[in-house]
């Protein structure tokens, strides 16, 4: 008998159905229609991509061929100006046939002319030469000098020097002619004519020829005065580099004493000179003309008291408007002077001993004074009364200036300090400390009122922060006390002056000396105008005893390097006075 767990039970099956191939065939259907489906949107994408670039590319070519349409219009326009032009340079060509037809017989003529005038006896003849000269006509320039001299190797030279023509002076010079030759008629050289005529190559050309860079023509021009007059600073900077020195203008006589002190108008139209004959002159720095004589003898009733012996001027600013003048003298007096009229408006007393200094604010309603008694006061340049006295310095105040928002007055004295005060209150913000033996003869404020540099003895220049009342630079130089500094109008560069009559132009924020120029010799005392076009200085009259002189000097050259945006207006007005002058 079998066991139980022997037994083998069939499962039932599941009869297979008949659709089943179908539906395995229609999912495999709808798995190929999806993919179908998906290739049509991909390529429908593509075909869409490519019909963008179709229209990108067809604006393209339309815009290509617009572009090609107008260039060919260009073309036949530039084909007809092209015609027009070599049928008007033909009518040129025969225009200068004719004119130089008409140069050989004007030549003739002029040589028929030749003998009947002395170059040096006639105006007309020198007119002609100049502008012959200047014309760089050799030809003419031979005729007009055939009768006064056989070495005519300079008219070469001075010709093409003066036309700018660098080959024909290289040659020139390659054949052995002199580079100092000068012209008969004015006594210029070379380099005069090319230092008036801007032509830079020329210059450094005969400059590396050596020639003399300070010699002067016969009116006692150099070339560098030449190439200041017409403006031309890349030629002054070229001179400055070559040793030229600065020469002087005008020489303006009348002073008996010796010369105390110079200002310039604001305008620079004017310069006052103040003497210890107890006279101060009014200068036209234009014509060299004195325009009035202010004294003692001429004063209203409210300026009735006269200077005493040897009360001299010692100090002098004019007003903004340079209108009136303030004068300050060895007896501590303060006088108003009206410049029109020549006459003393106010006698302003308070300080006991001599006023070394004066500063006007901006708007010229003060006045601020500093005197060797110790003392720095305010006056109110309308009524004369003193509205404030400020004590702290420990010796003579040699100098006092106004910040040019005029909210601050500095004070340099001979303790070594700097003093900033302030001018509506007279309170002192700030004392910038000196060091022993230290003196500050000097001194002025940045443009922006944060800084000041002082120039005290023993050569030395330092710039101060106001605000933190720190020393920023030292300067120093070999030669000795510094008698004057003043920063620029971007206030980058200090100028200064020293007692061996030397300018030195310093870099405001490294304290670099960018330029040292030899300034005027033997004075005491130097003025610059505001712009720096114009520099006074004191000088005894050569051959006329006891005669004092004023001299103002080379009005571009100190102006080129402290200020070139001082450029085209300088070389208009020298081309102007240029003119006036050769006529």
């Amino acid at each position: 008998m079998d066991h139980p767990s022997d037994i083998t039970i069939d499962a039932p099956t599941q009869p297979e159905s008949p659709y089943l191939d179908v539906i395995l065939e229609f999912a495999q259907l709808l798995r190929e229609k999806r993919q179908e489906k998906a290739k049509e949107k991909q390529a429908d994408a593509g075909s869409k991509s490519y019909e963008r670039h179709i229209q990108l590319t067809k604006r393209n070519r339309e815009a290509v061929e617009q572009q090609i349409e107008e260039l060919e219009a260009r073309r036949r326009q530039l084909i007809g100006q092209e015609n027009h032009c070599a049928l008007k340079r033909h009518e040129l060509w025969e225009e200068r046939k004719k004119a130089r037809k008409a140069q050989d017989e004007i030549s003739k003529q002029v040589q028929k002319l030749q003998g009947k005038f002395e170059l040096d006896e006639c105006e007309e003849a020198k007119t002609l030469f100049r502008e012959a000269v200047e014309d760089g006509d050799a030809a003419v320039v031979k005729l007009l000098v055939a009768a006064t001299t056989n070495d005519d190797e300079w008219i070469q030279l001075i010709t093409v020097s003066s036309r700018g023509d660098l080959n024909a002076a290289q040659q020139l010079l390659f054949a052995g002619v002199e580079a100092d030759c000068r012209d008969i008629r004015f006594g210029r050289t070379a380099l005069s004519w090319a230092c008036a005529g801007g032509h830079k190559a020329i210059v450094q050309l005969l400059l590396d020829a050596d020639v003399d860079v300070n010699s002067q023509d016969n009116d006692g021009w150099t070339s560098m005065q030449w190439a200041s007059e017409r403006g031309h600073e890349d030629l002054v900077r070229l001179m400055l580099d070559k040793g030229a020195k600065i020469g002087f203008r005008k020489t303006l006589f009348g002073h008996g004493g010796a010369i105390t002190t110079l200002a310039f108008s604001p305008n620079s139209e004017l310069l006052a000179s103040a003497s210890r004959e107890d006279t101060i002159r009014i200068w036209d720095t234009a014509t060299g003309q004195c325009q009035e004589i202010l004294q003692s003898g001429k004063q209203t009733p409210l300026a009735d008291q006269k200077m005493g012996e040897g009360d001299w001027t010692c100090s002098i600013v004019f007003t903004h408007d340079s209108k009136l003048l303030v004068s300050g003298s060895a007896e501590g007096l303060i006088r108003i002077w009206d410049i029109t009229t020549g006459y003393c408006q106010r006698i302003l007393q308070g300080h006991t001993w001599i006023v070394q200094s004066l500063a006007l604010s901006h708007d010229s309603t003060l006045i601020a004074s500093g005197s060797n008694d110790k003392t720095i006061k305010i006056w109110n340049c309308a009524t004369g009364t003193c509205q404030r006295t400020m004590r702290g310095h420990d010796d003579c105040v040699f100098k006092v200036a106004f910040s040019h928002d005029s909210k601050l007055i500095a004070s340099g004295a001979g303790d070594g300090h700097v003093k900033i005060w302030n001018s509506a209150t007279g309170e002192c913000l700030q004392t910038l400390r000196g060091g022993r033996e230290q003196e500050v003869f000097t001194l002025a404020f940045s443009h922006d009122s944060k800084r000041i540099a002082s120039g005290l003895n023993h050569n030395l220049i330092k710039i101060w922060d106001i605000t933190t009342g720190k020393c920023q630079l030292k300067m120093r130089y070999r030669d000795d006390n510094v008698n004057l500094v003043a920063f620029s109008p971007d206030s980058k560069v200090v100028v200064s002056t020293s007692s061996e009559n030397t300018i030195y132009v310093w870099d405001s924020s490294t304290g670099k000396c960018l330029r040292k120029l030899q300034g005027p010799a033997d004075c005491n005392t130097i003025a610059f105008s505001r712009d720096f076009k114009l520099i006074a200085s004191p000088s005894i009259g050569k051959g006329i005893k006891g005669v004092r002189t004023v001299k103002l000097w080379d009005n571009f050259v100190l102006s080129c390097v402290v200020c070139p945006s001082a450029l085209q207006a300088a070389g208009d007005a020298g081309r102007r006075k240029l003119v006036e002058r050769n006529k």
